[in-house]
């Protein structure tokens, strides 16, 4: 669980008052502790997953509100993006977190497995930009924040779908950067290292 005493201090100049964000895959891990601080910063949150249970669990804890979502379905994407606008009025934040991993050498990995992954990690980022870019264009302070990890910097052995779709994933951000400097949207990736969260514990 999210220590609030610790994040108290770490988002002590941090004020989003007045902010929506939208964060994908924040039922669980990492999406739940971001869907946390932005809430703790002052932000109204839209919490998504697959998992809408989870979603509805973190949103409950913080204040916001939860939807399914399936980042590789592009009319899932759109109707994220509709449902926060048309809750909260508006859209500032978008936080492009869900993700999956599989391991294993290239020679014993499944096609499907490596289509799943970039379809998640990769596709899901270009769905949900593509979708919010409209809505973002619209915010006086609007950003997207990628999480793309370590092995989007350097590759391991039998990580090569994921680290693939990481390094994708920092490409995507940089190039996005870029893009979107003329609509004065921000775009920047966090590359954690190895969190002891479920998608890693449970894969």
């Amino acid at each position: 669980m999210t220590n609030k005493k610790d994040l108290d201090g770490a988002l002590a100049w941090i004020d989003l008052t007045g902010k929506v964000a939208h964060v994908t895959g924040g039922a669980k891990g990492i999406g739940k502790g971001i869907a946390t601080a932005l809430a703790m910063a002052g932000a109204r949150v839209m919490v998504s997953d697959i998992n809408l249970e989870g979603a509805q669990a973190v949103a409950a804890e913080i204040g916001g509100a939860a939807m399914a979502l399936d980042v590789t379905d592009r009319a899932s994407c759109e109707n994220a993006v509709k449902a926060t606008v048309d809750r909260f009025g508006q859209l500032d934040v978008l936080i492009n977190n869900a993700g999956v991993v599989q391991t294993g050498p290239v020679v014993d990995f499944s096609e499907e497995d490596w289509d799943s992954v970039f379809a998640v990690n990769t596709k899901g980022i270009f769905l949900m930009a593509k979708a919010a870019i409209p809505a973002l264009s619209e915010s006086d302070n609007a950003a997207i924040v990628n999480t793309a990890s370590i092995a989007g910097k350097k590759g391991h052995a039998n990580m090569s779908a994921y680290c693939g779709s990481k390094f994708a994933a920092v490409g995507i951000t940089q190039s996005l950067a870029f893009e979107l400097a003329p609509k004065a949207i921000r775009v920047n990736a966090i590359c954690p290292g190895i969190v002891g969260t479920a998608m890693w514990l449970e894969h």
